[in-house]
């Protein structure tokens, strides 16, 4: 838990703006993408 808080803090300090919808569209991609490379 201690790294994804530190890579939260590391988001907060970026410039560009990321929005919490974006992060789980983002997350629920790779999830899914890794799913599909797996049943390939």
């Amino acid at each position: 838990m201690n790294a994804l808080n530190a890579a939260a803090g590391r988001l907060r300090q970026h410039p560009l703006p990321v929005t919490k919808s974006a992060l789980f569209t983002m997350l629920a991609v790779g999830v899914l993408g890794i799913g599909w490379l797996q049943g390939q």
